[in-house]
C-alpha cells in the first residue's frame, strides 16, 4: 500500500471501512494538514450518512480513531481530538497504574504466604516447644 488512496480502497474492499466515506484531503482551514502535523498517520473522512466528519489512523486494522461531534471542520476539531487523545492517555495511564498496584499487592501477598508457610511448618513440627529456636526459620525477617 503506497498511497493513502490505495489504503482506503483496500480497507473499504476488506469491509473494515464504510464504503460511503469520502476522503477529505484539503480544507479551507487546513484541518487535515494540521492533524497530520500532530500525527502523520491521521486522515479525515466525511460520512454522508451521518453528515459528520471522522478522524482515521493509517496502518491499523480498524482505522476509525475519533468521531467528531459537529458537522463542520474547524479549529474545534483539533481541540476535540487533542482532548480525546488526552483522555485515552489518562485512561491508559490509570490502567497501567492499577496493574502496577496489583503486581505490588501480589508480591506482598506472595512474601506473606511464604513467611506464614514457614512459620506454620515450624509450629507443626515443634508443638512441644514453648519458644522458637534462633535458627528455626529459613529466612530472617526485619
Amino acid at each position: 500500500m503506497n498511497t493513502l488512496q490505495d489504503e482506503i480502497i483496500y480497507q473499504k474492499n476488506a469491509g473494515r471501512m464504510k464504503r460511503n466515506l469520502i476522503l477529505v484531503d484539503s480544507h479551507t482551514l487546513d484541518i487535515p494538514q494540521k492533524l497530520q502535523a500532530i500525527d502523520p498517520a491521521l486522515f479525515v473522512m466525511y460520512n454522508p450518512a451521518t453528515d459528520k466528519y471522522e478522524i482515521h489512523r493509517r496502518g491499523m486494522r480498524n482505522t476509525l480513531e475519533f468521531n467528531l461531534p459537529y458537522k463542520e471542520l474547524d479549529n474545534r476539531t483539533i481541540t476535540a481530538f487533542n482532548n480525546a487523545m488526552d483522555e485515552k492517555f489518562l485512561e491508559k495511564m490509570e490502567a497501567e497504574n492499577e496493574k502496577l498496584k496489583a503486581d505490588r499487592n501480589n508480591a506482598v501477598k506472595d512474601e506473606t504466604d511464604c513467611k506464614l508457610s514457614d512459620i506454620h511448618t515450624y509450629c507443626k513440627r515443634h508443638v512441644d516447644k514453648e519458644y522458637v529456636d534462633k535458627g528455626a526459620f529459613k529466612e530472617r525477617w526485619v
